[in-house]
């Protein structure tokens, strides 16, 4: 038998995802400051410079993309809560 969705359990986890997602992004911004610190602190600006500039582009990368994706379900997190305002409203009118 077919277990029952519980969309405050769903909620829950995309709330979490979200914040996940989020810090994520931080992170990513964060390692993305250290790359380019790196970069202007290198004697050899050739190569060290090449390296630090590729890191910093690559976390800048990951950090939009865990942005776009914790709004995502940041969005999904605030429809999934209108859902389940809108049935317990009804669950409260038919008891």
């Amino acid at each position: 038998m077919a277990k029952d969705i519980d969309l405050k359990e769903i909620a829950s986890v995309i709330g979490t995802a979200s914040v996940e997602l989020d810090c994520a992004s931080r992170s990513f911004a964060d390692i993305s400051a250290l790359f380019n610190a790196l970069g202007a602190l290198a004697d050899n600006p050739t190569l060290v410079h090449q390296l630090s500039a590729l890191g910093a582009r690559m976390s800048e990368s990951n950090a939009a993309t865990y942005e776009e994706e914790s709004a995502t379900y940041r969005e999904h997190g605030v429809g999934l809560a209108e859902l389940i305002r809108t049935v317990d409203a009804q669950e409260v009118k038919h008891a």
